[in-house]
Formats: C-alpha cells, structure tokens, sequence
C-alpha cells in the first residue's frame, strides 16, 4: 500500500464467484478452467472445451447460457452436464441443472456457467495450445 499504513486500513476479502459457484456444486476450484466472454469474443470458450474438464464461464448477459448450450450440441458435447447460476448473492438467487437439450430455457442477466465437459465418441474439439 502506498499512501496508508496496514494500520489505517481495513481489508475486508470476500468470496469470489468462482469460490462461490464451485461451493455450491462442491467441486474444486483447482480443477476448473475459467473464461470470460463478458464483453469478449463467444468464440474464445472453444479452445477450452477439452474431454473430461471442467469450465466455468462469466457470462456476457443472459443470452450467454443459451448460446453456450448450442455451441456444445454444435461440437457434440451434448452429454456434457451445464449449471447455470443466476443472481449470486442476492435473494432471487438461482440455480438451474441442465442436462442435454433444454427447450424455453431463460436465465436471469446475471449469471455465470459452470460446464461438466463430457464427450461422446463424435465430439469435436479442438486444443487450446499449439504443438
């Protein structure tokens, strides 16, 4: 700290959403990739859609799940197990379970998706490193 002394300040952490969400689901946040697509490009989350990974995505608005979901069936991820939380923290509060397709699917604009990728023998992938 420049200015202050620890002294003349308070530091108050807080969980972060990601600790949050993993909690939730009780999965371990050192076996999850993270990715943002708020107010980034959808396409980046390809690359991290690996067999048998785990993926938590900051979603961009509440298109983003449903954008998500089609993607997955598109590359034959459809097996894979989606939760989708709304709203963290507040009294409307929110989780959804979605397994395979899901059909008039709505979701709160604030929301993160967590990703269980399962594969099936024609999924499609593609390697998020070069080599």
């Amino acid at each position: 700290m420049e200015f202050f002394s620890i002294d003349e300040v308070d530091i108050l952490p807080s969980p972060s959403i990601l600790s949050l969400c993993c909690a939730k689901i009780g999965q371990n946040i050192k076996d999850v990739d993270v990715v943002s697509v708020h107010g980034r490009d959808f396409n980046s989350i390809i690359g991290y859609l690996q067999p048998n990974s785990k993926l938590f995505v900051l979603s961009h608005d509440k298109n983003t799940p449903t954008k998500i979901i089609k993607l997955l069936k598109d590359l034959n991820f459809e097996s894979s197990l989606i939760y989708i939380f709304e709203n963290v923290g507040r009294n409307d509060e929110k989780l959804q379970k979605i397994i395979k397709d899901c059909h008039n699917f709505s979701c709160a604009n604030l929301n993160s998706v967590f990703i269980d990728i399962r594969t099936s023998k024609d999924t499609n992938f593609y390697t998020n490193s070069v080599g």
